[in-house]
């Protein structure tokens, strides 16, 4: 979410390819599709922190800035990790869900040391604490069964526990 100062990502009309629901966000690729392909749809503002740079930010301009910029969205994602576990996931957040969420790892962690947070259902359970609620990191009630579909998946927890664990590279683990 987007702290006080920072720049949100505004709401948006986009366009969705009928034939499988993608929304598409990128001006080069939304030019292949005829008018009869597409459909579009109002995003609410999603009060997520942009982090595009300054100019473009909380603009509906250059939406795709981050596809044709690696290095830039790699930088992006690592500030976004660090807004996520230092300004929210607190003791002293002001919002519920993000409380409970640091107090519930910190009950893990005390029990079974740092590698509770590569447990499974550790995981599973702070998804389901921090999503699909009012004022949380995602309200949207589907968001959780998404992540976790998503996680179980994709053997996420299998390999950030190995990446994180037993210090082996993501080549290796994949």
């Amino acid at each position: 979410n987007a702290s006080k100062g920072k720049t949100e990502l505004p709401a948006l009309y986009l366009p969705i390819l009928k034939k499988d629901g993608r929304v598409l966000f990128d001006a080069i690729e939304i030019a292949k599709y005829s008018d009869d392909e597409l459909e579009y749809q109002n995003r609410p503002a999603s009060l997520k922190r942009d982090y595009r740079p300054v100019g473009i930010a909380g603009t509906k301009e250059n939406l795709a800035y981050f596809k044709y910029h690696p290095n830039e969205k790699f930088e992006a994602q690592m500030k976004c990790i660090k807004d996520f576990i230092t300004g929210f996931i607190s003791h002293k957040s002001s919002i519920a869900a993000y409380r409970e969420a640091r107090t519930n790892l910190d009950k893990h962690v005390q029990e079974h040391g740092n590698k509770a947070l590569f447990d499974r259902d550790v995981n599973i359970e702070f998804i389901n604490t921090i999503g699909g609620r009012p004022h949380s990191f995602n309200f949207r009630k589907t968001w959780p069964k998404k992540v976790t579909i998503i996680l179980k998946g994709t053997g996420l927890v299998e390999l950030t526990y190995d990446m994180g664990v037993n210090n082996k590279t993501f080549e290796e683990t994949w």
